[in-house]
């Protein structure tokens, strides 16, 4: 098996990746001017911003980011397969 500092890279990785798509999905609901909106409240790394932005505009994040989280898990396990 993987040593512990071997298993929290992967952990660490497999969360950015689903942090990363979870963003794309999330910008993909919105108009051009919202994507423009977010992508400016990101770049200045205001997260409680960035949080708030999203969940007024778009009512069902929750579901897209576990959706998101469910099929970035699923590659992994057929990757490892």
């Amino acid at each position: 098996g993987l040593l512990q500092g071997e298993q929290d890279a992967v952990v660490k990785k497999r969360e950015e990746n689903i942090e990363k798509k979870a963003f794309i999905a999330i910008l993909d609901t919105l108009d051009e001017k919202g994507r423009e909106e977010l992508l400016a409240l990101s770049e200045k790394s205001d997260t409680a911003e960035v949080h708030s932005f999203i969940e007024e505009r778009i009512p069902n994040v929750k579901e897209i980011i576990e959706r998101t989280a469910k099929e970035v898990v699923e590659d992994f396990k057929r990757r490892i397969a």
